[in-house]
């Protein structure tokens, strides 16, 4: 018998060894990088998620570990000590407002399910979403930085939402109408002059998906900012070589204000040459 309680004691111990421990530096380390303030929840709360699942210590939100009962006095110390820990992480990542709503609660698991009951407003936050995702348009930006916008948000939507289901046929249908969804929100906020790209997509059976849709624009895109150059570069040097003529003065477009050309040849204006 005592050889046995031995070898188990070993197996404890071994086992204890053989567990991934974090960096000590890791687990005092900024829990996210920006503190709950009471309108950053969603993205608070996946950065706390991703910090803690990586420090090993989830299960004191998940309620996976249960606090022994205190007649084994060292057992329960050592959870009471790792739950205070968590306690301080999440609370060290809030404002000091928001700390003290929730700063005498017993347990990690506890100001989490607080903290979510308290800001995650879905149906509220869904409804802000969508109407900015409608808002937004490219208006004379870079592609990049439009679709960069509405990615945040489709993103930050989906997080939300989080819709679950587990037939593969409506799985399918449900993405591709989602796709086609976001295809044509993206297509609709373009500027005017991507008019070709965008009827090319649309005119496409089956649409793509909404990121070869995205790099297509970016090609299309790219060619129309090479060619500007090119042509307002070959200007220039016609200008160089012509004598200076006071009459003409410099051209310059009045619908662009883009030098190098006149209102009847600017490519924004009329299109881009296919």
């Amino acid at each position: 018998m005592e050889n046995e309680s031995k070898k188990s004691e070993s197996k404890k111990t071994e086992s204890k060894k053989s567990d991934p421990v974090p960096h000590t530096h890791d687990l005092y380390s900024s829990l996210t990088p920006e503190r709950l303030d009471g309108t950053n929840y969603t993205e608070w709360a996946l950065n706390a998620e991703n910090k803690i699942r990586g420090r090993k210590h989830w299960g004191y939100i998940s309620g996976k570990k249960v606090a022994p009962t205190p007649t084994t006095s060292d057992e329960y110390e050592t959870w009471e000590d790792e739950n205070c820990m968590v306690k301080s992480w999440l609370l060290d990542a809030m404002t000091k407002d928001v700390r003290s709503l929730f700063i005498r609660l017993p347990t990690a698991k506890k100001i989490w399910e607080s903290v979510k009951e308290t800001y995650s407003v879905t149906q509220d936050a869904s409804k802000q979403l969508y109407c900015e995702v409608i808002s937004i348009k490219q208006d004379g930006g870079s592609v990049v930085s439009y679709f960069a916008k509405l990615q945040k948000l489709w993103q930050e939507i989906d997080a939300i939402e989080n819709c679950t289901m587990v037939c593969t046929k409506d799985v399918e249908t449900y993405t591709n109408k989602l796709n086609a969804q976001r295809v044509y929100i993206f297509l609709a906020g373009l500027d005017s002059h991507l008019d070709g790209v965008r009827g090319r997509i649309l005119a496409t059976i089956p649409l793509p998906g909404i990121q070869t849709v995205y790099a297509n624009v970016c090609v299309e895109a790219n060619r129309q900012e090479a060619m500007l150059s090119t042509t307002q570069n070959e200007g220039a040097a016609m200008a160089m070589k012509r004598p200076f003529n006071s009459k003409k003065g410099n051209r310059k477009c009045s619908h662009c204000n883009g030098t190098n050309h006149v209102i009847d040849d600017c490519f924004k204006l009329h299109g881009y040459p296919e």
